[in-house]
């Protein structure tokens, strides 16, 4: 019988494809036991996952190891995805909302089987994302917040744009992630030049990750002139007193000694310096980690 199907193959009788397997009546099958339920996801998730160990099985053989693999993604804008120990891990690209068609290959001793299933991901409001972002954010999950932010900025909303980028921002910060941090500040000051935030966080970049302590003074100066009393509006500890030492520690930098001493003072009233006296420069360095301490 084999030969006679190899001979058919060979004339072009018969054909075969990669998802055909010829198989005899008396011989082991890969079937598929749990058909795999379809899956959906409110937009702004991370990841699902799906268990594909019993997916797949042998006739007459339950001893089978079946070796399961992501065979396709019909929408691969939508989603991408990775099978590791039989277990499908799908990631939805920001931006992207709909359906797609995922196919799963089992495969044993050369047989094979598929079993396809529906992915989708259910779009949400812009505010809707902005609110779960901020949340994310005051709880500390900073990845969950990049994540809802970047949802925000997908949107046409033009109106939440600018807090977006502000909280993707202070969000890839706390992730120690300066450099996106500072190229995501300066593309929400191209759209919101006066958000104090923005500037705010932008003087604490310049100065920590870039040393450029003129634009840290300026961007601090340009806070503390349209808020005297600056606050943070996601995060109370953070400050006018973190953006003075900031001020002070640039204005260090640049030997600016009087100025520094000036803006320490604003901070503690009671400091006293003269530049005549000996080592100074060390005294106010000494004051400037006193400081530190204390603010950030």
């Amino acid at each position: 019988m084999r030969k006679i199907i190899a001979l058919l193959l060979a004339l072009g009788l018969i054909t075969a494809c990669d998802k055909t397997v010829v198989q005899y009546s008396d011989e082991p099958r890969v079937t598929v036991a749990n058909p795999v339920s379809d899956v959906a996801l409110d937009e702004g998730v991370m990841q699902a996952t799906v268990d594909l160990s019993n997916v797949f099985s042998v006739s007459g053989n339950n001893n089978a190891r079946v070796i399961v693999s992501l065979q396709s993604i019909q929408s691969p804008d939508l989603v991408s995805g990775a099978v590791a120990d039989n277990i499908l891990t799908l990631e939805p690209h920001i931006g992207f909302t709909g359906a797609s068609e995922v196919e799963i290959r089992g495969e044993w001793s050369g047989y094979v089987a598929y079993e396809t299933f529906i992915f989708k991901v259910n779009a949400i409001q812009p505010d809707a994302a902005l609110n779960s972002a901020v949340s994310y954010f005051q709880q500390g999950d900073y990845r969950n917040a990049e994540n809802f932010f970047r949802i925000v900025i997908s949107k046409p909303n033009e109106d939440l744009k600018p807090e977006a980028y502000m909280g993707l921002g202070f969000s890839q910060m706390r992730n120690d992630d300066a450099f996106g941090a500072y190229q995501t500040f300066q593309e929400g000051l191209t759209i919101s030049p006066d958000d104090i935030d923005i500037q705010a966080g932008l003087s604490l970049l310049e100065y920590a990750t870039r040393q450029n302590y003129l634009a840290a003074i300026t961007y601090a100066q340009s806070v503390l002139t349209a808020a005297p009393d600056y606050i943070f509006s996601y995060d109370t500890s953070l400050d006018k007193n973190d953006l003075l030492v900031n001020i002070a520690l640039s204005q260090y930098m640049l030997q600016q000694w009087d100025d520094c001493i000036a803006t320490i003072k604003d901070l503690d009233p009671a400091y006293d310096m003269d530049t005549g006296q000996n080592e100074f420069r060390t005294k106010i360095f000494q004051k400037l980690e006193e400081l530190l301490k204390i603010y950030s």
